[in-house]
């Protein structure tokens, strides 16, 4: 490689990613056989060439007001304007401060934390302000760093008791969807194609900066692709999960299936009458599945199937 790459891993990043810009860049072999030398060196390129990018934004963005006149051109009566060469001096200063400050913070981020559970298996987590972390079964969720002040959910349940800071937002992502802690102690689940949120404490704010729909302390909402339909949830019933039961107020039985199957860890269907119904009252979490799916089977009056891949809660026949 030329000796114009300088040394150093970063320096050497920064003159391939300047030198591919050139339309008549021929080095290829060369440029390969650097990023072979060192498994370090494809991740350090492609941040160098973000850098790049990103840097020339800034001498743009300074090209797109008027250039200045040469220092031997005066006003009447003024003083002499900086030259040309002035002017690209500080435009190539600021492009090396930006493509080197964006390279050296890109090698010094702290990788984001990624947590999963197994289904029927909960994990509690303490984040670095303090906030408190439960997953519930099954959940996979992406823990945002340096300041742990977001969270990405893919799927599961958790729930969060935030410590709440007026100068730094928390909030949590699913989807397109963002959940902004006011204060707050929440319980939020996904699943494909639903969010459902309930708040015991303070409020949420979902998506703040498009319309800024606010769930209070005693409410929830559901979300099912643009359609939201809030509903009242009694605080003893957000967050049951945590506490060792389900507890539910005119649940759908919908939501209640997959609850169970992300806390006891086993596939839950649901026969099309049994779908079809609420349930309001208490499923113990402690109980082995069959016995906490028998459990609600009586409740509903319904009975419980063991299948090749799990359990079906259906309508009891009724006696001939």
């Amino acid at each position: 490689m030329s000796n114009d790459a300088g040394s150093g891993p970063l320096n050497e990043a920064l003159y391939w990613a300047a030198r591919l810009q050139s339309p008549d860049f021929d080095e290829w072999e060369a440029h390969i056989d650097w990023l072979e030398a060192d498994s370090a060196h494809p991740a350090l390129y492609r941040r160098a060439s973000l850098a790049l990018t990103s840097g020339m934004r800034v001498v743009e963005q300074l090209a797109s007001s008027s250039v200045p006149e040469a220092a031997n051109d005066l006003e009447a009566g003024g003083p002499p304007r900086r030259s040309r060469m002035g002017w690209w001096l500080a435009a190539s200063g600021a492009l090396a401060a930006s493509i080197t400050g964006l390279v050296l913070s890109s090698e010094n981020a702290e990788p984001d934390l990624i947590l999963r559970t197994a289904p029927g298996v909960t994990r509690s987590v303490s984040l670095a302000d303090g906030t408190s972390l439960m997953l519930n079964g099954g959940t996979e969720l992406t823990v945002k760093r340096p300041e742990e002040r977001q969270l990405v959910l893919k799927q599961g349940e958790i729930f969060l008791r935030v410590t709440h800071d007026a100068e730094r937002s928390f909030e949590v992502r699913v989807g397109n969807r963002i959940f902004q802690d006011v204060g707050t102690a929440f319980n939020i689940s996904a699943e494909p194609g639903k969010v459902r949120l309930a708040v015991s404490e303070g409020a949420v704010a979902i998506d703040p900066d498009e319309g800024n729909v606010l769930v209070n302390a005693g409410e929830a909402v559901t979300i099912n692709g643009s359609k939201m339909v809030l509903a009242k949830s009694p605080a003893r019933t957000v967050g049951s999960w945590t506490r060792g039961s389900l507890v539910y107020a005119n649940a759908e039985m919908v939501s209640v299936g997959s609850d169970l199957a992300r806390s006891l860890g086993v596939p839950v269907s649901l026969s099309p009458e049994v779908a079809r119904m609420r349930f309001t009252g208490a499923i113990p979490l402690d109980e082995p599945p069959a016995e906490a799916l028998q459990r609600l089977a009586d409740l509903l009056e319904a009975r419980t199937v063991k299948t090749s891949s799990g359990w079906t809660i259906k309508r009891r026949e009724p006696e001939r």
